[in-house]
């Protein structure tokens, strides 16, 4: 079981959205048609219009238990169900436009995706160019937004929170629960001296620090826990895990924090405090995201993240989900995020891999990220 209980915004197209009373084309053709595919504009997609149609459902899948539409965060707090997904329809596929709510991304294999009906470098600390839209943006200035209301912005980031990478070791296996960060401290240092700065809890899964803290495109504050190994290859057998997370604008600097959990279980916590400001670095203090994130269901390997032997390896590998449950504290935070209408294209066209790609998109001449109050001339 994938859990994820957090307050977060997720996007705002769900929350603007009924998906109730319309209809989806859903799942493989039947077998006495030939397959007929409709090309959705903008996309680059298509559309099977030959699979089942079923209704689309509200953000509430209605197959998930009712014992889940309300829990217990880590500190006591009510949370409430804001968005499930049993994937108990059978054949359901995800090719663009064909779910409401999910998108298998075309790495070669999209029809990979599928439900299946399952029952119950040389001392150098960064290689990042820098943030485009910063809160130093100058007036004018292409950024999303919003404005203050001193009129300036509020810095704009590409967040990642891992709920789980699996890896393995001779003891068995393993997951890390990752936050990412930036700007980096020198050395990818945080701050770990007390518990209001980084915290890891008893339990059957005997979590640590990872020793790994980062290179010259990520720093991370990680946990490492041992796993359930008995789930790993079970079509019946499933893990929870999970993370509950305040953004630290909700309560400001010194209230942001990250928990992860397995099998319901507290593993370890991470807060603003660890990000603190650092003259070295000369940044200020990196808050915990309240950027809106997609959730990502992703099933890969790397050699960098984990070295394996692929000729002792079968495939194809399966990742199995049984459900996943996003749940709120609060109704006044619930899949919510600012409003993207000034840049939507750059937020939601795939092939846009770079700034100057989206300018030259947009039909702007201009070249380079914003100017801003630091480096430029306002």
């Amino acid at each position: 079981m994938v859990s994820v209980f957090a307050a977060y915004p997720i996007a705002q197209h769900y929350a603007d959205h009924s998906y109730t009373n319309t209809t989806s084309y859903i799942g493989p053709p039947s077998a006495s048609t030939p397959k007929s595919n409709t090309t959705i504009a903008g996309s680059g997609g298509l559309i099977n219009q030959n699979a089942p149609k079923i209704s689309h459902r509200a953000l509430v899948d209605p197959d998930t238990p009712k014992t889940f539409l309300t829990k217990k965060g880590v500190n006591g707090e009510q949370m409430t169900l804001v968005f499930s997904d049993e994937f108990n329809v059978e054949g359901r596929t995800f090719y663009t436009g064909e779910d409401p709510f999910w998108e298998a991304v075309d790495l070669h294999c999209p029809i990979a995706a599928i439900t299946s009906g399952l029952p119950g470098y040389n001392n150098v600390l960064s290689y990042l160019p820098g943030q485009r839209l910063s809160a130093c943006t100058c007036p004018g200035e292409n950024h999303p937004g919003p404005v203050l209301a001193d009129g300036s912005f509020p810095g704009r980031s590409a967040s990642e929170i891992d709920i789980f990478e699996a890896t393995s070791q001779t003891s068995g296996g393993q997951i890390s629960q990752t936050a990412q960060w930036a700007p980096f401290n020198p050395a990818y240092s945080y701050l770990n001296a007390t518990t209001d700065e980084v915290e890891y809890y008893e339990s059957p899964f005997d979590t640590k620090a990872n020793t790994y803290k980062g290179g010259i495109y990520q720093q991370g504050t990680s946990g490492l826990s041992n796993t359930n190994v008995s789930t790993y290859d079970s079509t019946t057998s499933f893990a929870m895990y999970g993370l509950e997370y305040v953004p630290t604008y909700m309560g400001g600097a010194g209230t942001g924090k990250i928990t992860w959990l397995q099998e319901d279980l507290p593993m370890w916590t991470v807060t603003d405090k660890a990000m603190a400001a650092n003259s070295v670095a000369k940044v200020s203090m990196r808050p915990v995201t309240g950027e809106p994130m997609y959730m990502i269901l992703n099933h890969g390997m790397s050699q960098g993240f984990q070295p394996f032997d692929v000729t002792k390896l079968t495939f194809p590998a399966a990742m199995r989900i049984r459900n996943l449950v996003p749940a709120d504290k609060s109704a006044k935070y619930r899949l919510r995020s600012p409003p993207i209408s000034k840049n939507a294209n750059a937020y939601y066209n795939m092939n846009l891999t770079t700034y100057q790609q989206f300018l030259t998109e947009s039909g702007s001449t201009l070249e380079g990220f914003p100017k801003n109050r630091l480096i430029d001339t306002c």
